[in-house]
């Protein structure tokens, strides 16, 4: 579900206005001849205007203006009686003083909307936002299943990483031609870069779809999907027991369903699939942490995210992208967040634990994980020593606890070394951070551990020795 769409191609129309059209009446009023120097722009690239009055053809002009300044000639704009040159920036001004010339501009570079604000709000726990828009960590070997109008795969914004997976017309292989599973999706993909998206469309062009085909996509996901993905789905209808039972068995199943509240005000426990007790059910938040208004309401929602006028990927090219608002694009930024967590290896409990909670409804805001370097060394400590053969091993705390290196660990790397044998290859990867050992050989014993993440490793973090004086040489357990 979303609301006021508006391309950014008026965006890039008004960019381009902006940056090179001009009218009489400004050159007049302007007397600046070299301009755009103080703001972003190509290095030593520049739209040359010439003189109506010239006698020479346009890009005899150019070519003969690049020889002057040492520089080369690139092009023409015709109807702006304009050449683009390639000249060092230190000529550019005398370049602006020949009589040939209106005026000289800096061919500067216009940005494409970005994923802004709703990315920047949660990586964070509270306002104001800090402009840090990192995407999320983890995700790599992750699978988003987007269960809407389809996805435009060519889009840039995709990477090669977005396709069809299943669709109710066979024939249209998920193409969109709605615009809103692009938006979604694209949120999605910006959120977590490394996950894979898989469109399954049950929507037309219309954007709307019956409970069967929903249900048909759903069914097909919990066949042949690969459980632990996140599923996203981006629909809000009536109350249906079916479409809510087929949510069930899909959560039975391994999946994490994500759903939007719906955008009409309402008491989402009046709307499938918002009621379901299986799905994640996500509200709508504007840039100050408010309640969007047309964002339903009620006891069956979980969670509130940025819903309110955010940027994503739209179908009318592959470099188009559109401002829109609704729940489902809340539901998109939650999607990637989960994501982002069953990436590292968290649960869908811990991903729920570990939000943020909004004092002004209650609710939680999903927070992502952002890795910008490795995480912490761990502590390696022998914690209890459980009679004369036993002891517990603990890498829970910080070797360095002064340290601000904030980043998530998604696994350890745990290794023994034992006299007289040596270090042993590593014995233990996971998120556990303890394990416990009984009736071990008589011996000395110590063990190094690192955390590890998407981005690598820390150091080995090394424990002090312990000696054994008697056991029975039983394996480890409390792994």
């Amino acid at each position: 579900m979303y609301k006021g769409i508006s391309s950014a191609l008026w965006v890039k129309l008004l960019i381009i206005l902006q940056f090179v059209l001009f009218s009489a009446q400004a050159f007049a009023e302007n007397h600046q001849k070299l301009r755009g120097m103080n703001y972003k722009r190509q290095l030593n690239e520049f739209i040359v205007v010439i003189k109506q009055n010239n006698t020479n053809s346009l890009e005899h002009t150019g070519r003969d203006l690049a020889k002057r300044f040492k520089g080369k000639y690139l092009g023409k704009f015709d109807v702006l009686n304009a050449v683009y040159l390639n000249i060092p920036e230190k000529n550019a001004k005398k370049l602006s003083e020949s009589p040939a010339v209106v005026f000289v501009e800096a061919n500067l570079i216009a940005e494409k909307a970005s994923v802004d604000w709703g990315l920047d709000r949660i990586n964070q726990r509270s306002l104001p936002l800090d402009g840090y828009v990192g995407h999320g960590a983890g995700g790599a070997g992750q699978t988003v299943y987007v269960v809407d109008s389809g996805i435009r795969y060519t889009h840039e914004i995709f990477k090669g990483d977005a396709s069809s997976f299943w669709d109710y017309d066979v024939s249209n292989q998920g193409y969109d031609c709605n615009g809103h599973g692009t938006l979604a999706a694209g949120l999605i993909k910006s959120t977590v870069p490394y996950a894979q998206i898989k469109s399954v469309k049950v929507l037309n062009c219309s954007g709307s779809g019956t409970i069967t085909t929903i249900v048909n996509g759903l069914n097909y996901i919990r066949s042949y999907g690969i459980p632990n993905s996140v599923v996203y789905l981006g629909v809000v209808g009536g109350a249906s027991t079916t479409l809510d039972t087929t949510v069930s068995h899909l959560k039975n199943s391994g999946f994490h369903i994500v759903v939007p509240a719906g955008n009409s005000n309402i008491n989402a426990g009046n709307v499938s699939p918002a009621r379901s007790p299986d799905a994640i059910t996500v509200s709508a938040m504007a840039n100050e942490d408010s309640r969007a208004s047309f964002s339903n309401w009620g006891s069956v929602i979980e969670m509130i995210a940025p819903g309110v006028a955010v940027n994503s990927a739209g179908i009318s090219s592959d470099t188009d992208y559109v401002t829109a608002s609704g729940t489902s694009f809340a539901a998109a930024y939650t999607a990637a967040a989960l994501a982002s967590f069953l990436g590292n290896g968290f649960t869908e409990g811990y991903f729920r634990s570990n939000a943020t909670y909004h004092p002004g409804t209650g609710l939680l805001i999903p927070y992502l994980i952002t890795e910008t370097e490795p995480p912490p060394t761990p502590k390696v400590e022998i914690d209890y020593q459980l009679g004369e053969a036993g002891f517990i091993v603990d890498w829970s705390g910080r070797a360095n606890p002064m340290s601000t290196n904030q980043n998530v660990a998604s696994s350890y790397q745990i290794q023994e070394y034992e006299e007289g044998v040596g270090w042993s290859n590593t014995i233990f990867v996971g998120l556990s951070t303890q394990k416990e050992y009984l009736s071990m050989f008589p011996n000395i014993y110590k063990y190094k551990a690192k955390a590890c993440n998407i981005l690598g490793c820390s150091n080995w973090s090394y424990s002090s020795s312990i000696t054994v004086t008697s056991g029975l040489g039983q394996c480890p357990i409390g792994i």
